[in-house]
């Protein structure tokens, strides 16, 4: 599975991170900027989308 957050237009704006078990990431910012809008973006092997998923942990993407 693929993990990447992506802007209100649907751009990446991190890295791609890769698994298929659960583990910890920090995504290196590609251009994202402060008070705007960002969802983490889901993508399965078979390149379809998850609609619905658990992520635990905190994130400010102000802070980059």
């Amino acid at each position: 599975m693929n993990f990447v957050v992506v802007n209100s237009d649907g751009v990446q704006r991190t890295d791609t991170y890769t698994t298929s078990s659960a583990g910890s990431y920090v995504f290196t910012s590609k251009g994202m900027a402060q008070n705007k809008q960002y969802r983490l973006r889901a993508k399965t092997g078979d390149g379809g989308f998850l609609s619905r998923y658990n992520v635990t942990g905190a994130w400010n993407p102000d802070s980059y």
